[in-house]
């Protein structure tokens, strides 16, 4: 079994996600820095490693005090939010490990709740991401038009995050009284699915964007998308959560 080893700066520095990429050498790009908004000392970094050998490949620096959200190999594009004052930012860059450093292409304020929960951001298409612009309220922008194109409020106490599908044509939104499935285009609603008596505390696609994943308190529930079959139910008290959760 292959392992990567990353170094930590110090006691505020932490590795705040991974991106795996693909590739026979198991490519992958780390977030590494502080995820304290007011621990501003260890820089921000993007780490590109290989996990078939363990060795990292490149580090480059971004912007200080800035978190990475989301990664699109197909673009080399990344996605970031940083804070300025009592305003959130995001920023998109261009990055890959052929590249000598991230070069930004454009930052914006987003700005509405800068004290909401935990900062949520991803890319949703071509030139456009999804930002949490508030509680249980998210904000498409096209971030070349640099215009909001629609927004979505979300019925859910909790505020889990929704989860975009591989090609990024679906949102699922995980909501008290089901998941609503929205077209990550335009916002469009195309399925509710009831989640039984408790709220929907998670989602996630399949890799081939074909299953949805549903956590609820007591059970992991598996739907089929694009048929009429029922889900398959597990129970899950163990892993469960009433509360908002990857």
């Amino acid at each position: 079994m292959a392992a990567l080893h990353f170094r930590m700066l110090g006691f505020w520095d932490s590795l705040n996600s991974v991106y795996p990429i693909g590739t026979e050498s198991g490519w992958m790009a780390a977030a590494a820095g502080s995820d304290n908004f007011d621990q501003n000392e260890f820089p921000a970094r993007l780490v590109w490693a290989t996990l078939a050998d363990g060795k990292i490949r490149k580090i480059q620096s971004l912007a200080h005090g800035e978190l990475l959200m989301a990664m699109d190999a197909a673009s080399q594009r990344v996605l970031t939010v940083g804070k300025e004052g009592r305003e959130w930012t995001l920023a998109v860059w261009t990055a890959s490990p052929k590249t000598d450093k991230a070069t930004p292409i454009v930052r914006w304020i987003s700005h509405k709740d800068v004290f909401s929960r935990k900062p949520f951001a991803e890319f949703v298409g071509e030139n456009r991401v999804i930002h949490r612009w508030g509680d249980s309220q998210y904000i498409v922008w096209d971030f070349v038009q640099r215009t909001a194109v629609y927004e979505v409020k979300q019925e859910s106490f909790f505020d889990a995050p929704p989860v975009i599908s591989p090609g990024k044509r679906y949102m699922a939104l995980p909501e008290d009284k089901g998941v609503r499935i929205l077209s990550a285009a335009d916002g469009e609603t195309l399925a509710s699915l009831p989640v039984g008596t408790d709220r929907a505390s998670g989602v996630a696609f399949d890799a081939k964007g074909e299953k949805l994943a549903v956590l609820n308190k007591n059970q992991l529930l598996i739907w089929k998308l694009g048929t009429a079959d029922p889900p398959e139910t597990y129970v899950a008290n163990a892993v469960g959560s009433p509360f908002g959760q990857r």
